[in-house]
């Protein structure tokens, strides 16, 4: 299927920026669209760990700490995540873009390392095995 489907909608709470958010029931899994209805981000996969959905049920907003609150029926657990905002995202790109690139710097050099001592052959099948001796 499709990531920019869904199959069993569940919640469609709005952030500052927006963007609608879905929790979907079918494909377990949280999905973020524009106004547009374009997919700008999914998340989530079935299963019982952190970050995974079982039956989720709904899904709401806290605009005010960025924070995107998930529940599911079974485990029944509430999930909580955080979310960058459109001008968190804007603000580090151009915080990285002002920054030097670091292809163009040249990386400290390592000490030199003394490579370490072959153990000496314990007989001459192994010197010659390693090339030590000639046959």
């Amino acid at each position: 299927m499709a990531p920019d489907t869904s199959r069993g909608p569940k919640g469609l709470p709005l952030n500052r920026d927006g963007h609608i958010w879905v929790v979907d029931a079918v494909q377990q899994r949280v999905q973020v669209f524009d106004t547009e209805g374009q997919l700008l981000i999914y998340f989530g996969q079935p299963g019982n760990w952190p970050g995974q959905f079982s039956a989720p049920y709904d899904i709401a907003i806290d605009p005010k700490n960025n924070r995107v609150v998930t529940s599911e029926q079974f485990p029944g657990r509430v999930q909580v995540f955080r979310y960058v905002t459109d001008a968190e995202a804007a603000s580090e790109k151009a915080s990285r873009e002002a920054q030097p690139d670091s292809t163009t710097t040249k990386p400290a050099e390592a000490p030199a390392q003394k490579s370490p001592e072959a153990a000496p052959p314990k007989s001459d099948a192994a010197a010659k095995a390693q090339g030590l001796v000639t046959p």
